[in-house]
C-alpha cells in the first residue's frame, strides 16, 4: 500500500500568528523503517516532484483537486467531477473534511495518517523523499474556512503547491 503525507484541520485553540502556523501539516506517511530527521544527510536545496498534474478547481473543489493531484502522482487518473461526486455529501456541498479526503484516497490503496502542526523541516524531508504532502490552511486567521493544497516541491523557504489565487508559492516563516 502506498503512503500519502497528509494535513489535517487544526485542533481547537488560539488562532495562529504566522503564515507557517496557518499551514497545518497532517498527512504524514507511515514509512516502514524510515525515521525522519534521524541524522540523515543534508537535504537538497530544492526539489520539485515530477508527474504532478495541476488542474484549476471548480467552486469549493479544493479536496477533489487535491485528490486528483495525489492520485495522479501515484499513477491513477480521476476527474475533478468524479472525485467531487464521490467525496461530497450532495451536489454543491461546500466542504470535505480531512477524514473524507483520506477515506477517498484509501479507495485507491493510499494510506493516510493525519497529523497536526508539522514544520517546514518535516515538510522538506517528506517532499525530498518523493512524497507529495497534503496540507490544509485557513484562508484567513480566525476563519473556519479551510483550503487543501498538495505541496510537491520547495526551494529555500518557499514551497510549491498548485497555483491558487495567482500565487504558485507559499512561504514558511518561523517566528
Amino acid at each position: 500500500m502506498n503512503e500519502v503525507p497528509w494535513l489535517a484541520e487544526a485542533p481547537p485553540g488560539p488562532h495562529p500568528r504566522t503564515q507557517w502556523d496557518m499551514l497545518r501539516l497532517s498527512l504524514l506517511p507511515l514509512l516502514a523503517g524510515l525515521a525522519l530527521g534521524g541524522g540523515a544527510a543534508a537535504l537538497p536545496s530544492n526539489v520539485t516532484l515530477k508527474n504532478v498534474r495541476h488542474e484549476y478547481q471548480g467552486p469549493d473543489n479544493c479536496a477533489p483537486v487535491t485528490a486528483l493531484t495525489v492520485l495522479g502522482y501515484h499513477g491513477t487518473r480521476v476527474t475533478q467531477a468524479a472525485a467531487a461526486a464521490a467525496m461530497k455529501d450532495y451536489p454543491g456541498d461546500p466542504q470535505v473534511s480531512s477524514l473524507e479526503l483520506a477515506a477517498y484516497l484509501g479507495r485507491f490503496g493510499l494510506r493516510s495518517v493525519i497529523r497536526y502542526a508539522g514544520d517546514p523541516d518535516v515538510l522538506r524531508e517528506l517532499v525530498s523523499r518523493g512524497f507529495p504532502v497534503v496540507v490544509q490552511q485557513r484562508l484567513r486567521a480566525g476563519s473556519n474556512v479551510a483550503h487543501f493544497r498538495t505541496v510537491y516541491g520547495y526551494s529555500g523557504g518557499s514551497f510549491l503547491p498548485p497555483p491558487t489565487g495567482g500565487t504558485p508559492r507559499c512561504t514558511a516563516n518561523r517566528t
